[in-house]
């Protein structure tokens, strides 16, 4: 998790206005930056946030559940 939380904070310096970078990044810049050829960053930078938020969707799934679907569950279990 910690990773991936460093993740997306590497990603909103570089959707700041003056984007900087922070040493020893998660996100491989040299990815990010070298298809970015006419200024198109923003497209990359959501790129980017999509796929670890995906990740991180699917590591938490083992240990969290939805609430509204459990309780909703018990209601028709238990009424």
């Amino acid at each position: 998790m910690d990773g991936t939380m460093k993740a997306f904070s590497e990603l909103e310096f570089l959707s700041r206005k003056k984007p900087f970078v922070v040493p020893n990044p998660i996100l491989n810049l040299q990815q990010i930056i070298s298809k970015t050829g006419e200024g198109n960053m923003g497209e990359m930078v959501s790129k980017e946030r999509n796929k670890f938020k995906s990740n991180m969707a699917r590591e938490l799934s083992d240990v969290l559940f939805l609430i509204d679907a459990k309780k909703s569950k018990l209601r028709t279990f238990y009424a």
